[in-house]
């Protein structure tokens, strides 16, 4: 996975800060599993998160191909 144009490999961590944007993508093929930690003291009005599983293509640009079939 690449987040913010960094390349996280296997067991690596990336800390961002509440509030903060950023962008990530699926580097490769294979794909990549996010486990997501979010510590207590979050605002209330906060959106859940929701996590999905991708099974789908992927663009060029390593996100989900959303207009494929």
């Amino acid at each position: 996975m690449e987040v913010d144009g960094r390349l996280l490999r296997e067991n690596a961590v990336a800390f961002l800060p509440k509030g903060r944007a950023y962008s990530a993508r699926v580097a490769t093929p294979e794909g990549s599993r996010v486990l997501r930690i979010a510590l207590p003291g979050g605002r209330p009005e906060a959106p859940a998160y929701d996590g999905r599983v991708w099974t789908g293509r992927l663009t060029e640009a390593g996100v989900p191909d959303v207009g494929a079939e």
